[in-house]
């Protein structure tokens, strides 16, 4: 208890520090929050309810918003592609899907990947809001890293080594096309940072 404790005023120092940076570190106590919960049924009712409520109160969590950070964001419908975004909740989902089968015959790695398990549910249940505001997606970029945590993990847990190296495969090629589709429009107009201080 007196080790959590500890862990517990330094994750709190820490979001600290992150809020010098910008204010909205101080969304990543909600974590504190999350881990109460069990992972299953608990963890995602909880995530809905709350993806409910941020919806039904994004106008009046947008006011607040700006008044705080300063900014002039909007809720509304969204009305850009919409396909645009598709790809992270793919992986999310992807990453959800590999969890639950490795978990089905392996029980220790949902004990062993809890928290994790829990914020990658509650990410991507906030990240769905971008279709109102982008403001809820990037607030979902807190929760992002833990994929690339519990993504290769799950691969590697897996029973059968054909799936596994067909997982490894497929994920290093598909980052790879993202890579170049994203990239690929702006080749030829990167700069290292120490070009930029010569251009000046």
């Amino acid at each position: 208890k007196k080790q959590k404790t500890s862990t517990d005023l330094i994750a709190l120092a820490l979001v600290a520090l992150a809020s010098t940076m910008h204010t909205s570190a101080w969304l990543f106590l909600i974590v504190f929050v999350i881990r109460r919960f069990k992972v299953g049924r608990e963890i995602i009712i909880f995530s809905g309810v709350v993806t409910l409520l941020a919806l039904i109160f994004s106008d009046s969590l947008m006011a607040m918003g700006n008044d705080t950070l300063g900014r002039d964001y909007t809720s509304g419908l969204y009305s850009g592609n919409v396909l645009a975004g598709l790809v992270p909740i793919l992986i999310y989902i992807l990453t959800f899907a590999l969890c639950y089968f490795v978990s089905r015959h392996d029980k220790s790695f949902t004990d062993e990947y809890s928290m994790e398990i829990k914020m990658l549910i509650f990410g991507m249940c906030l990240y769905t809001l971008r279709y109102n505001t982008t403001i809820f997606e990037r607030m979902s970029i807190f929760f992002t890293p833990v994929v690339s945590v519990l993504l290769p993990s799950a691969i590697v847990r897996q029973k059968d080594k054909r799936e596994k190296t067909v997982l490894s495969a497929a994920c290093v090629g598909m980052c790879v096309i993202l890579f170049v589709y994203r990239a690929g429009a702006h080749y030829g107009n990167y700069h290292f940072y120490w070009e930029y201080i010569g251009l000046r």
